[in-house]
């Protein structure tokens, strides 16, 4: 059974991007807000299934005021571009 669903209150300006992108696409308005609709909802449950991992929680935050100076210090040289590299 097919279900419908009605939006009220869309401003002009996204009615006519929705009209410009089905148009792009070669397909309806009703067929864009489906697909848009789902791709949403599929990257929200990707999002929501994402495994948390907790091994390093131990870790985190422990690290003194001096700790992190020093190894800020220490990767300081990563952060340098090589613009020779880059031409």
């Amino acid at each position: 059974m097919e279900n419908s669903i009605t939006i009220h209150h869309i401003d002009a300006e996204t009615v006519r991007c929705l009209h410009q992108e089905a148009n792009l696409r070669g397909i309806s308005v009703d067929a864009l807000v489906l697909q848009l609709i789902q791709a949403s909802i599929r990257k929200n449950n990707d999002i929501i299934n994402q495994e948390i991992y907790h091994d390093l929680d131990d870790l985190a935050g422990t690290w003194s005021q001096e700790e992190a100076r020093e190894f800020s210090e220490a990767i300081a040289e990563f952060e340098r571009i090589d613009e020779k590299l880059w031409q």
